[in-house]
């Protein structure tokens, strides 16, 4: 009876140990995994800010470059093409006084106010300071108000709560332009409806239209497949926001831009 007592408790005792080491090595493994996962996570997380820091390097440039342009545009090339149209108009003065036609000047004169105008909307997208000293709604709502030929109508709630960091509101700008410009130009639009909603958390924008509309599969493989910069600068500018685009296509065609701001940029 002895020897069957020693013979089951060290049966058990021995079970028991390698119990213990099975738990030991299962629990050593987890540690190691959630290590390994934690040293992978951060990798990611460092290749991220990496990417996103380059990203943002690369549109500073293009913002610095637009800069410039629209200060030569504004500064050197508008004041000179000012001055030939008002030389042009005193000579158009002088010649109808002396009984002259002067309708060729005249004509010259329509072609210099219309580049004016062109080099003054140039200017104002290059260099939008309306967001600079006015903030994103004011901004937009300009931009709105003058597309021709299309009924526009906008509201915007909670422009309290919109991110004032510049980073976020021309990056907002640049994409709400280039996405309305892009609806313009290739869907047969007759109504554009663009709603702002800004909250402590996050800044939405939605814009509406009555074209045919697309859907994400076929706005990405347009902006793979596109030879300009328009659709890659749009996803560039998505992505340094950390945000999320969407297309919907349908009777009302809709796209949605979902800015998080959980975290200063």
């Amino acid at each position: 009876m002895v020897n069957e007592k020693t013979i089951i408790l060290t049966v058990l005792a021995g079970s028991l140990f390698i119990v213990v080491i099975i738990i030991f090595i299962f629990v050593v493994g987890i540690n190691y995994r959630k290590k390994v996962i934690e040293r992978e996570s951060d990798y990611q997380l460092q290749i991220k800010n990496k990417e996103l820091e380059m990203l943002k390097r690369v549109i500073d440039t293009q913002e610095t470059e637009r800069q410039k342009i629209a200060s030569n545009l504004h500064d050197e090339i508008n004041p000179l093409l000012v001055s030939i149209k008002h030389v042009l108009t005193s000579q158009s003065k002088e010649l109808t006084a002396m009984g002259i036609d002067s309708t060729r000047i005249s004509n010259q004169n329509e072609v210099i106010n219309s580049v004016i105008e062109n080099i003054q909307s140039s200017t104002r997208d290059l260099s939008p300071r309306i967001l600079y000293t006015f903030g994103l709604p004011r901004a937009i709502k300009s931009f709105l108000n003058d597309i021709e030929g299309v009924d526009v109508s906008y509201d915007f709630i909670g422009e309290s709560f919109i991110e004032k960091t510049e980073t976020i509101n021309l990056n907002i700008y640049r994409i709400t332009l280039e996405l309305i410009n892009n609806i313009r130009k290739y869907e047969q639009i007759k109504k554009l409806h663009v709603s702002l909603v800004g909250s402590e958390k996050s800044v939405v924008l939605r814009i509406v239209h009555d074209g045919e509309g697309i859907t994400n599969e076929v706005f990405h493989d347009y902006a793979a497949h596109s030879k300009g910069i328009g659709l890659n600068s749009i996803l560039s500018r998505v992505k340094l926001l950390e945000a999320t685009l969407d297309f919907t296509k349908g009777k009302d065609s809709e796209i949605v831009l979902e800015v998080p701001l959980f975290h200063a940029r």
